[in-house]
């Protein structure tokens, strides 16, 4: 062979190592699922608690901004009484 045909001739590569890396689940220390465990609480409960607060603002704007109610009466129950009998109670 010449100095050339040595150089443009490709060289063999190494075989891929086929060593399997011993198995120790055992001794590994799990991690901490912080990030997971505060997600799932902001996202159960969370959500109706963003609900409910959406559910008192619009009460209070529609009964005692736009219906000049006091605000002592929201959560009383014959307002939702009254409120349930203008809207089903049948017209003749």
């Amino acid at each position: 062979m010449t100095q050339e045909q040595a150089k443009t001739k490709p060289t063999p590569r190494p075989a891929a190592k086929t060593e399997a890396k011993p198995q120790t689940s055992k001794a590994k220390v799990p991690k901490r699922k912080r990030g997971k465990t505060t997600l799932r609480v902001v996202k159960y409960a969370g959500i109706p608690l963003l609900f409910l607060i959406c559910l008192y603002i619009g009460l209070y704007i529609g009964y005692v901004k736009l219906g000049k109610q006091p605000a002592s009466e929201i959560w009383e129950w014959k307002t939702w009484r009254h409120i349930y009998d203008l809207i089903f109670t049948d017209i003749d």
